[in-house]
C-alpha cells in the first residue's frame, strides 16, 4: 500500500481511542463531507494533516469520524477513490493498464492489478471487457440516438 506512514498511525489512533459506536446517531458534521469530497476530488492523494487541518480539526478525530460515519478506515476511504478513478480509467481507455495504475496514484500495474482484484473480483482487463458489453438508454428521452453500446459513442 502507498499510503503515507502518517495515515496508518492516524487511522490506528483512531481504533485505539474510538468509543464504542456501532450505530452512530445524528448527522455527521457538515465538515467531513467537504473532506469527502475533496478525498474524491483528488483521488485520494492527499494526506490525514491536510484534510484535518483544511477542516479545522485533529487528524485523529477526522480518522474517527471517518471510521464513524463511514464505516472504515480513512486510509480505505482514500483508497476507494483511488480505486474509483482507476476504474473509470481502465473502462475509457484501451490497451495496457499500466498507464492507469500510475495515472491514478498506484505504485506500478500489479499493485493496481492486486488491489483492483481485491476490491472487484475482476482484474482491470476483464472489468474492461464487462464494461464494455454494456448497454444503456440514453439520459435525455426523445433523443433520436436509441441505445448506445458503452465505449463506442454511437447507436448500436
Amino acid at each position: 500500500d502507498d499510503d503515507p506512514p502518517e495515515d496508518a498511525v492516524v487511522d490506528l489512533l483512531a481504533i485505539l481511542t474510538r468509543r464504542a459506536e456501532n450505530h452512530p446517531a445524528g448527522t455527521p458534521p457538515a465538515w467531513l463531507a467537504r473532506a469527502l469530497d475533496r478525498i474524491r476530488e483528488e483521488h485520494g492523494r492527499t494526506t490525514a494533516a491536510e484534510l484535518a487541518r483544511d477542516a479545522g480539526v485533529h487528524p485523529v478525530h477526522l480518522a474517527r469520524c471517518i471510521r464513524r460515519w463511514r464505516g472504515h478506515s480513512l486510509s480505505e476511504e482514500m483508497r476507494l477513490a483511488r480505486l474509483a478513478r482507476a476504474a473509470d480509467a481502465v473502462a475509457r481507455e484501451e490497451g495496457t493498464v499500466a498507464p492507469s495504475a500510475h495515472a491514478t496514484g498506484f505504485s506500478d500495474h500489479p499493485h493496481l492489478c492486486r488491489e483492483f482484484r481485491r476490491s472487484t473480483g475482476l482484474s482491470p482487463r476483464r472489468f474492461r471487457e464487462r464494461v464494455a458489453r454494456l448497454t444503456f438508454r440514453h439520459p435525455f428521452p426523445g433523443a433520436d440516438v436509441g441505445i448506445v453500446q458503452a465505449g463506442r459513442g454511437g447507436p448500436v
